[in-house]
């Protein structure tokens, strides 16, 4: 969802997928374009994050942080010209997968056995502040969210549930 006050700045959500610890929730990402962009990355920060009390993976921090390499904060293939916000988001739902645990480096080999606890936080976490405080009006993260993307969010959330 484009910002009609300011043009370099866009909210963008990613929905967890089905058979992961991330299904069900609406994930809010704010992303800023730099003036050099496409030459330059763009900035994006984790909205979702219960108030900066939750890290939804080893890449999605706490405090918004979003390690990528693409976006210069991981190491790895830097960002090129040639990529887009899409390319972004679906980088970043790449690592929403069904065994999260396993992005850490060290862990790449964690049994489902080690990656099950964290699993169950997520889907925890999920539940609490990527769905329920997104469909709660009266909560920060919902009001926090352009109204395109409230009506985005309680639509899908009436598909799924209802």
């Amino acid at each position: 969802v484009a910002d009609d006050a300011d043009f370099t700045a866009v909210d963008a959500m990613i929905v967890g997928l089905e058979g992961t610890p991330y299904a069900g929730g609406f994930f809010h990402f704010k992303v800023r374009f730099p003036p050099a962009y496409p030459c330059d990355c763009p900035k994006v920060e984790l909205a979702t994050t219960g108030r900066g009390t939750v890290g939804f993976n080893p890449n999605l921090y706490a405090n918004g942080k979003v390690c990528l390499s693409i976006l210069g904060t991981w190491a790895g293939p830097s960002w090129s010209p040639t990529q887009s916000l899409a390319s972004v988001l679906l980088s970043i739902q790449s690592l929403m997968h069904d065994r999260p645990y396993v992005n850490e480096p060290g862990r790449e080999a964690a049994s489902d056995a080690a990656c099950a606890p964290y699993n169950e936080f997520l889907r925890y976490a999920t539940l609490r502040y990527a769905l329920a405080r997104n469909v709660d009006a009266s909560s920060a993260e919902y009001r926090a969210m352009p109204e395109p993307m409230r009506r985005f969010v309680a639509d899908a959330f009436l598909r799924k549930f209802d």
